[in-house]
């Protein structure tokens, strides 16, 4: 979201979205609560009032492979977002969402193409990310570390060689 602020990317959600990553989160990080993680969804919605979609219509036009993610694309549809930034690009199949205008795109490679555009903005971006840290306070490079793991190796590799 710190690429929000700068005005890179313009965010959106549902309720269902934030949902499903508050349950999976707390799945993988048995050191969260969901009090907390209801907190950071009610930062999130206060700092990004436009962000989160309601009354969008699930009937589809396309077909995607997993109906469980329907009500994502009924919701970029209703954002008119040009893409779609997940982790899980088959269930987006690319003929289907070129259909639509909209395009499931690789979190990592879209951040790193980011870079390549506006690398003094994704950079202060990066920076308010490690300066807002708290708990726990971390250097750059435990970010960029922390970015790897989450799947953004060639995001952290062309931040560290540009920092």
């Amino acid at each position: 979201l710190n690429l929000a602020e700068q005005q890179l990317i313009k965010p959106h959600w549902t309720d269902q979205i934030n949902e499903e990553w508050v349950r999976n989160l707390l799945i993988k990080r048995k050191d969260l609560t969901r009090d907390q993680l209801t907190t950071t969804v009610a930062y999130m919605n206060a700092a990004f009032p436009d962000a989160n979609i309601v009354e969008y219509n699930a009937d589809l036009p396309i077909t995607i492979s997993d109906k469980h993610d329907e009500h994502v694309v009924a919701a970029a549809i209703k954002a008119r977002a040009h893409f779609i930034l997940t982790l899980n690009l088959k269930d987006f199949p690319e003929n289907e969402m070129k259909k639509l205008g909209i395009r499931a795109e690789h979190p990592d490679q879209f951040i790193s193409t980011l870079i390549e555009v506006d690398s003094k903005s994704v950079i202060t971006a990066f920076n308010n990310q490690v300066e807002n840290l708290r708990y726990p306070k971390m250097r750059p490079e435990e970010v960029l570390q922390k970015l790897e793991k989450c799947n953004l190796s060639v995001t952290s590799n062309k931040l560290r060689k540009i920092l």
